[in-house]
Parts: C-alpha cells; structure tokens; sequence
C-alpha cells in the first residue's frame, strides 16, 4: 500500500488540505470554507473541520500529517497579540482533531521551510501567496485556481496552494528520513 500524505494550511477562515501518494502524485486539494456558514463559535468551527477530516480519512486513507507551522511572530499590520493567539489556538485545536480522527502525531512545516524545499524563490519584497500559485499553476497540471468577478484570485486558493506545498514538503522529508535510515 503506497502512502498519503495529507497537507493542512491552518487559518481561521479556511483550512487548505491537500493529499499525495508518494509518487507526489495529487490525490486532491481543497479548503474547508469556514467564513460560508454562520457559526456561533470556534467550537462550532472544529466540528466542521472534524467532519470535513472523517470525510478525508474515510476516502483517502492518509498515513503521513503535516501541518504549517502556525503564525509565531508579530507581521507588520497583519497580527496582533490576539490574533497570535487565535491562530495558535486554532493549530491547536486541528492538531489535535487530526491525532483523534487519523490515530497519526502530525508533523510540523514551516512555511518558509516548505517553499525551499519544494524550490520556490520568493524575491525580497514580492506578494508570496500569488507566487507560490503561480509556482504550482506553472508545475503542478491538476491544480486549478478559481476567480473573482472582478479577475483576482480567490482566497481560498492560496490556502489550498499553501496545503500542496506543506503536503509535497512533507513527501520530501519522509524520503529524506527514510534515506536516511538505509
């Protein structure tokens, strides 16, 4: 049986995942929407998240979690204190869903990390998100980007980006490892 890789983008208002065979082959890549529904709180969230992950296990059967690394430094104009501590919060809570429902420890990928070793080059000053779907929309045949009326690119896409990145960084890591051993 050849393994799955499962790569989740852990954000508030959209978790990316994406799935691989160790072919690097994608499986499938998607986000799990969290800004559609009108939900009451983040409970409410994570058990939506956990039924969208029974889904994934039941289908795809993934043996290998990774996971991006959650936020952990303030970004000029994009966190705050607060904000720090949902997102941590929120990695927590899908880390920890993961571990129950796949029965796996889930490893941890750093963002910048993920984007080296798959051989993204983000030059000093660019947008990262549109970079790395352009990356993938260059290299990667079946993933598709969705668009706004107005011709941009929809959120939910980066993070569905991001996932592949995290998932395919994951692959890397395990041959590495297993190399390593042998």
């Amino acid at each position: 049986m050849s393994d799955v890789y499962l790569g989740l983008d852990v954000s508030t208002t959209h978790v990316g995942y994406a799935l691989l065979d160790s072919s690097a082959q994608l499986l499938n890549y998607g986000t799990i929407n969290l800004t559609s529904k009108s939900f009451a709180d983040e409970l409410d969230k994570y058990v939506f998240i956990k039924d969208k992950l029974e889904e994934i296990k039941k289908e795809f059967k993934p043996n290998k979690i990774f996971i991006e690394t959650a936020l952990m430094v303030f970004k000029f104009g994009r966190s705050s204190a607060s904000v720090l501590q949902k997102l941590n919060r929120f990695n927590g809570a899908v880390t920890l869903l993961c571990f129950q429902i796949f029965d796996l420890k889930p490893n941890f990928i750093g963002a910048t990390q993920a984007r080296k070793m798959c051989g993204i080059i983000i030059p000093k000053g660019s947008k990262v998100k549109q970079i790395v779907v352009q990356f993938l929309l260059d290299k990667e045949a079946s993933f598709k980007v969705q668009y706004t009326s107005k011709g941009n690119i929809k959120p939910s896409c980066f993070d569905s980006a991001d996932a592949i990145v995290i998932a395919k960084a994951g692959l890397l890591l395990s041959c590495l490892k297993k190399k390593s051993k042998s």
